[in-house]
This record gives C-alpha cells, sequence and structure tokens, in this order.
C-alpha cells in the first residue's frame, strides 16, 4: 500500500533544504492522503545518547477527526543521519488539516547490538496543520535517559579517573 520513493525524496529533501541523506516518501495509493501533494515530514533530531547509532520509531499521523491517516514503524538507519536522527515523509489529509504526529521509541542500537539500558520517554506529539499542495514538518528532540543517568550517576563524570560520582554527591 505505501511506496518507497529515494528520487521523491531527493527533491522534497532538496526543496526543504535538507543535507544529502535519504527521506522516505510514503505516498499513500489513494484515499485522503493522496489529496493534492500535502505531506508531513517527520525530523527527529540526534539523540543524546552516548554510543547510539540508530533508533527505531513507530510513528502515528491522525487527522481532526482522530482517524489515522498513515502509521509506520521506521528505522533512522535507513531514514537518518546517525545517532537516531530521522528524516521521513508521509501524506496528511488537507481536507481535515488539523493533525496529530506522534513519535514513540521502540529500540535504541549501538551497532547492530539492541541496547538495554535507557528508558523510553512518553509518547512524543506534535500538531501540525495539513495544507493542499504542501509540505509541513513536525520536529521533535527528544530526551531518553540512559540507565546511568536514571541511577542518579552522571555520565560524563563516570570516567573521571576518581571512580564515579553520583549526582547528588
Amino acid at each position: 500500500m505505501f511506496h518507497t520513493s529515494e528520487a521523491l525524496g531527493a527533491v522534497v529533501a532538496a526543496a526543504l533544504g535538507a543535507s544529502a541523506f535519504p527521506v522516505a516518501c510514503a505516498l499513500h495509493e489513494g484515499g485522503a492522503g493522496n489529496v493534492r501533494g500535502a505531506h508531513v515530514v517527520i525530523s527527529v533530531a540526534p539523540l543524546e545518547v552516548p554510543d547510539v547509532t540508530s533508533a527505531r520509531y513507530t510513528v502515528v499521523v491522525t487527522n481532526q477527526a482522530g482517524y489515522t491517516v498513515w502509521s509506520r514503524t521506521v528505522d533512522s538507519a535507513d531514514y537518518g543521519r546517525g545517532a537516531g536522527a530521522l528524516e521521513y515523509l508521509g501524506p496528511c489529509d488537507p481536507e481535515l488539516p488539523r493533525h496529530h504526529v506522534s513519535v514513540a521509541v521502540e529500540a535504541l542500537y549501538a551497532g547492530p547490538a539492541r541496547r538495554a539500558d535507557w528508558r523510553a520517554p512518553t509518547l512524543a506529539v506534535r500538531e501540525v496543520l495539513c495544507r493542499p499542495n504542501e509540505t509541513v514538518r513536525a520536529e521533535f528532540d527528544l530526551d531518553i535517559p540512559s540507565q546511568a543517568r536514571l541511577d542518579g550517576v552522571d555520565p560524563r563524570a563516570a570516567g573521571a579517573g576518581s571512580g564515579v560520582r553520583r549526582a547528588h554527591d
């Protein structure tokens, strides 16, 4: 039902002023998602978690009536610039223009290995207005606490030679 077009992604990335990394273009065949070329770019900033190379996210776009326009699980290794950053393009519905874009972090990776030393943040949601023949952005800057931060360890001081310092010491 969805198709990926790297060529269209490059055109959209150039138009948005983005660098030359791949952008996914999920174009829905028929239905509200293809109405008059309206799209939303989901942009997740690089994560500030040591050694994270990629992340897997579930993205859901709903219109103002509460109907899901589309949802997809995507990997930043395929659609990003490293460190969990993501740029993903999908359709939106300009006939019901107020949309909610939600991003849930499903997994973090250090190279091929899945990391377990983190806690998923609450669901991140942004509201965007979808317009005919336009592309809008939903930008996310997620704070993902590592287990060291959850335990009160300052990760910047952990390797400082005098032992591990706790944030409350």
